[in-house]
């Protein structure tokens, strides 16, 4: 295959989420930042401001209405329409996190 675009932050990214019904991509990273992407044009559309020590994991809701963020030290849930905006945030004290993810019930399930 043929590389077409190559898409990179300022830190090592450490998770990557797709909408569930548009052509969005978000990613976090090391860099401590949660950035969208349209990949239609391949174009940014937004990006978090700096989060706690990286951000360690980042998932669509099922519905696609809200993104969310983790880091070491809290969970974020953003608005990513028209502007990303930080709706909550739930401080946490976890050390490591393999994965999580939103179920249809719209809880946060993590491990």
């Amino acid at each position: 295959g043929k590389q077409l675009y190559e898409y990179a932050h300022e830190g090592a990214m450490t998770s990557l989420a797709f909408h569930p019904s548009e052509l969005l991509m978000a990613s976090g990273a090391m860099d401590r930042s949660v950035r969208i992407t349209d990949l239609d044009t391949l174009q940014a559309l937004g990006q978090t401001g700096a989060e706690g020590s990286g951000v360690m994991g980042c998932t669509f809701s099922a519905d696609g209405s809200a993104l969310l963020s983790v880091t070491r030290e809290h969970l974020k849930v953003w608005q990513h329409e028209p502007v990303i905006t930080a709706l909550d945030t739930v401080e946490v004290a976890w050390g490591s996190l393999s994965d999580f993810c939103v179920n249809a019930s719209s809880q946060v399930v993590a491990c």
